[in-house]
């Protein structure tokens, strides 16, 4: 290959940083003469950026290369691995050089300051870094690699006099996990003395940010006994912090404002100068209500707030208000009578299924007394769902006795509306959650796993609408073949099991219904007799990838799921049957165990697939999918063409 004169000036003046000894460089046999000459540029301008350390390694070297996300399994790796990583740094123009390099087969990634890391081929943020090969004597000029500067967001927030807000905590929360709906925690940042906060080094992304206040009313006896015992027995201390934490008690601190025997901390606020005002001697107060961009009193009404490479949001500002709250109090009972030091939470109703982490969003926290009296400070009138559970902190292996104090997780959910008075009076009652249990089978030639080798396989729910396992019902398989979960809150789930090496999920049944591909309501009762069937014969998916010339196409993402099941477009969300795989840097693409069914797949440019999982997202890939049909062991392959989203 010819390499122009101006490329080899500007390689010239890179500066390489060899890490490879002349000692280490003799031991590899093979010819040296093939190099990279590249540049780093800024995804979001195109300009170069300099100063970038640039390190250039072999993938998988212990493993002869190959496997990753985006390479070929199996590819042949001839450089020595003894000579590699090498670094270099990037020239004012933005470029660097390997030279004297083997044929093999390599990985090139880059990090610098302000930027997400990089790499090869990769062409979105956080995206895959796929290898590259290089023959012997090849001589490569054509090396381009995208960073990604971090954004930031600011803003000011100001209280119902106009005055800035000082010592407000700011939250913010980023849209991702099932679809685009779903939110978790990016991070929380205090105003300033002019109510000015400011969110840097942020993924590009879309996020909501807002002021959520939580009232925090706990008994002032409990939080004293944490105190004294910390001091005076810091052993027993560890185990009732261990006993708070399997109880949901949120905090135990008793540095917050006495009101007779509640002690009381708002989050959100800051003693740096900024509080709601004090309760009255009655404990009655006003309190400011959440507030999302823009002036949003709900995250489903929050306007999302889109991040690009480098860019800086300016203006997320809010405008807070002091609202009337009231008093909800009552007592919580167990099976054995008062449920003592328990947490409880106030969910809203609005914020229901948003967010991954009930805490971000409470509405105000409580803890029981001795006696199992909770009172709630600070609540704003609304619709609320009443929360507490006790969760085990240990997985049962092997059946649990319907109803076991041990082993069973305790929950309440409850609905409360608050108004502009007190509430009391609340009674509700812990009860033990329902659980799921059956048995695991196996059905093919190769010998099952046996006595301890089966209590390697987790079963365990996953939410049907935020995709997450739940903490309480993941259990072990115990060694003949039963499980039984720990118990969990109603709600629809799919029941999941990872299945052995060389094995994949046939069926999961209930009832005689195969449940495997959808979701199952876990209702007030047991559901005993769900058998997970396992089978020897694997299905795969594999294929190449065209673009409208007939030339292989690497740069992209191969999307997989159901065209026999629509529960994603309900916000249902199964991660064993819908897919994200990178492209080869040959145009190709594998999937091992692959579920039997029918399914859509469907080959896009890997810069648009950030928000794959959004049912509206896959909506529109399917005017270019392919529909397959996979039978049990059966070995897909398929040809596709790239689909460009419009």
């Amino acid at each position: 290959m010819l390499i122009p004169k101006t490329l080899v000036a500007v390689a010239a003046g890179v500066i390489a940083l060899q890490m490879a000894s002349s000692a280490t460089q003799a031991q590899n046999p093979g010819p040296r003469t093939g190099f990279i000459l590249g540049r780093t540029i800024d995804a979001g301008t195109g300009q170069p950026v300099a100063g970038a350390v640039v390190t250039i390694s072999i993938p998988n070297a212990a493993t002869g290369g190959g496997g990753g996300r985006g390479q070929t399994a199996g590819s042949p790796t001839f450089a020595d691995p003894a000579a590699f990583p090498q670094r270099a740094i990037t020239n004012s123009a933005g470029y660097f050089l390997f030279r004297e390099l083997p044929a093999g087969r390599f990985s090139i990634a880059t990090n610098a300051m302000g930027y997400l890391n990089g790499g090869y081929l990769q062409n979105k943020p956080n995206g895959v870094v796929r290898p590259m090969d290089l023959g012997e004597g090849e001589k490569r000029a054509d090396v381009q690699i995208k960073l990604w500067k971090y954004g930031a967001i600011s803003g000011t927030v100001l209280d119902e006099a106009g005055e800035p807000a000082v010592g407000a905590t700011v939250r913010l929360m980023r849209r991702g996990g099932m679809g685009s709906r779903l939110l978790t925690s990016a991070g929380t940042e205090l105003t300033d003395d002019r109510g000015a906060y400011r969110f840097g080094n942020l993924l590009p992304g879309d996020y909501v940010a807002g002021f959520i206040p939580t009232p925090s009313a706990m008994p002032a006896t409990l939080a004293d006994s944490y105190l004294e015992t910390r001091t005076a027995d810091p052993t027993r201390y560890q185990a009732l912090m261990a006993e708070a934490r399997t109880n949901g008690v949120a905090s135990l601190s008793n540095t917050g404002v006495r009101l007779g025997d509640l002690i009381l901390e708002v989050s959100g606020t800051s003693r740096l100068g900024y509080t709601p005002p004090p309760p009255r001697d009655d404990g009655r107060m006003l309190s400011y209500a959440t507030t999302l961009f823009q002036n949003a009193p709900t995250a489903a009404e929050a306007a999302t707030i889109t991040i690009g490479s480098g860019e800086e949001r300016a203006g997320v500002d809010l405008s807070i208000k002091l609202v009337p709250t009231a008093r909800v109090s009552g007592t919580l009972t167990g099976p054995d009578g008062p449920a003592r030091n328990m947490g409880l939470q106030l969910i809203p109703t609005s914020g229901r299924g948003l967010f991954i982490d009930d805490y971000l969003i409470a509405a105000a926290l409580s803890a029981t007394d001795q006696n199992g009296a909770f009172t709630f400070l600070g609540v704003p009138a609304g619709s609320y769902i009443l929360k507490s559970s006790r969760v085990p902190t240990f997985i049962r292996a092997g059946p649990i006795t319907p109803g076991s104090p041990d082993a069973r997780m305790l929950f309440v959910a409850e609905p409360l509306t608050v108004e502009s008075t007190d509430l009391t009076g609340v009674n509700v009652r812990l009860r033990p959650a329902p659980i799921i249990s059956g048995r695991v089978e196996f059905i093919g030639k190769k010998p099952p796993p046996a006595g301890q080798a089966m209590q390697g396989i987790n079963a365990s729910l996953v939410s049907a609408t935020s995709g997450a396992s739940q903490r309480s019902s993941t259990a072990i398989v115990a060694a003949d073949g039963t499980f039984a979960t720990n118990g969990d809150v109603p709600g629809r789930y799919f029941v999941f099991a990872l299945p052995p090496s060389g094995w994949t999920v046939r069926a999961v049944t209930f009832n005689g219904r195969n449940i495997a591909n959808e979701s199952l309501e876990l209702a007030a009762s047991d559901l005993a007799d769900v058998v997970i069937t396992f089978v020897d014969t694997v299905a795969s998916l594999s294929g190449t990838i065209t673009d409208a010339k007939g030339t292989a196409d690497a740069l992209l993402d191969v999307v997989v799921f159901p065209a026999d099941w629509d529960g994603w477009r309900r916000g249902e969300f199964n991660g064993f049957r819908a897919r994200l795989i990178a492209a080869t840097t040959a145009g190709a693409f594998n999937l091992a165990a692959v579920p039997a069914g029918q399914y859509y797949v469907v080959a896009v440019d890997a810069a648009a697939t950030s928000q794959w999982s959004d049912p509206r997202f896959l909506d529109r890939l399917i005017p270019g999918a392919t529909k397959v049909t996979i039978a049990e062991g059966e070995q897909k392959t398929v040809a596709l063409k790239t689909f460009a989203i419009r």
